[in-house]
């Protein structure tokens, strides 16, 4: 699957704040995993600031958002789809800079 959305500096903005509400808490303000939340899981919580993190598919991402793993629940029918794309293009930005 290839993300549709462009990235943008609207995209950007709504992007942030899907992350803020829905992520941040377990994935922490840096993407590294470290979030408040991250304590209340039994399974290590997904640091995206990894190379390795990056070297899946946007689809793969998005997949893994909208069905859940682990213990993060599915968020398929809490967000819209353009809505985890977005999240999609947010993670991203996480990734190391070279």
């Amino acid at each position: 699957m290839v993300n549709p959305m462009e990235v943008d500096e609207f995209a950007l903005l709504e992007a942030t704040d899907i992350y803020k509400q829905h992520c941040r808490s377990c994935h922490g303000r840096l993407g590294d995993g470290k979030g408040a939340g991250a304590a209340e899981v039994s399974t290590p919580v997904t640091d995206f600031t990894l190379a390795e993190f990056h070297e899946q598919s946007d689809g793969s991402m998005f997949w893994k958002i909208s069905e859940g793993r682990n213990d993060m629940k599915p968020f398929k029918g809490k967000l819209s789809e353009e809505e985890i794309w977005l999240t999609v293009i947010f993670i991203k930005d996480f990734a190391p800079k070279e």
